[in-house]
């Protein structure tokens, strides 16, 4: 089944698929909304149309705006093996408590 509608062809469409669900599940069960996803989803679409095709990049910038938001809730998901990074606000606010 091929799409004559689509800008992407099937290899980059089976890439943007796969950062999409590594980048939804990044994202803290709580926030995974159908909201939070379409978001993830057009951040992706977005990039990838402007000719970006590396996974990291475009799942950095997916997560950049969640992690603006909320950088509570990602910033130990996004460091290798969750651990916080110095300096993040969890690693403050546990200093000054």
């Amino acid at each position: 089944m091929s799409s004559t509608n689509s800008p992407f062809d099937p290899e980059t469409l089976a890439l943007l698929k796969a950062v999409f669900e590594e980048a939804c599940a990044l994202v803290p069960l709580r926030r995974r909304t159908h909201e939070m996803r379409s978001a993830l989803a057009v951040r992706i679409l977005r990039r990838a149309a402007e000719g970006e095709r590396d996974p990291t990049r475009l799942r950095t910038y997916a997560l950049s705006d969640t992690a603006e938001r909320h950088p509570n809730h990602l910033a130990q998901r996004l460091t290798p093996r969750g651990h916080a990074r110095r300096g993040s606000p969890s690693n403050l606010r546990k200093s000054v408590t």
